[in-house]
C-alpha cells in the first residue's frame, strides 16, 4: 500500500497517481495526494493505471469546482460497495450535513477533537441533547 506518504495528483478534473505499482482498490483503502490544480469540475482518481474511480464527498455528492485546491493536501478512502473514492475531510457545512446537526455539535478541526467524541466518516460528532 502507499503507506502515509503523499503522492502528487497530476491534471485537473481526471487526476492520475502513481505509487510505484502497489496500490489496490480494496475497501478502507487510503490515498493521500496534492493536487497540482485546483478542479474545475467532477473529480477522478486512476491510481498506478487501476483504472478511472469518481472522488466524491461521503454523502455520494460530487466535488464542486474549487474544491481541491491547488498545492494543497488531501485523503482519499476507498469505498469497494460503491465503487469510488471518498474524499476525507473534517466537516463538510453543505446542505446534506445541515439537515443532520440539530441535536449535534460538530467539531470544526481535530485540534477540537477530545476522546468523548465519535468519529463518524469524515466529521467528528458529539452528541448532545441541546436545541
Amino acid at each position: 500500500m502507499a503507506g502515509n506518504r503523499y503522492w502528487w495528483a497530476q491534471g485537473v478534473n481526471d487526476l492520475v497517481i502513481t505509487t510505484g505499482g502497489d496500490f489496490q482498490y480494496v475497501e478502507g483503502a487510503i490515498i493521500r495526494f496534492g493536487a497540482t490544480n485546483t478542479n474545475t469540475g467532477a473529480v477522478t482518481l486512476n491510481v498506478d493505471g487501476k483504472g478511472v474511480k469518481p472522488l466524491k464527498y461521503l454523502t455520494h455528492a460530487e466535488l464542486p469546482p474549487g474544491r481541491l485546491k491547488q498545492y494543497q493536501y488531501y485523503e482519499a478512502i476507498y469505498d469497494s460497495f460503491h465503487d469510488y473514492f471518498y474524499i476525507k475531510t473534517n466537516v463538510e457545512l453543505d446542505a446534506h450535513l445541515a439537515d443532520n446537526t440539530r441535536h449535534r455539535r460538530i467539531i470544526l478541526s481535530d485540534q477540537d477533537a477530545n476522546p468523548d467524541l465519535m468519529q463518524n466518516g469524515d466529521i467528528w460528532i458529539k452528541y448532545t441533547d441541546e436545541e
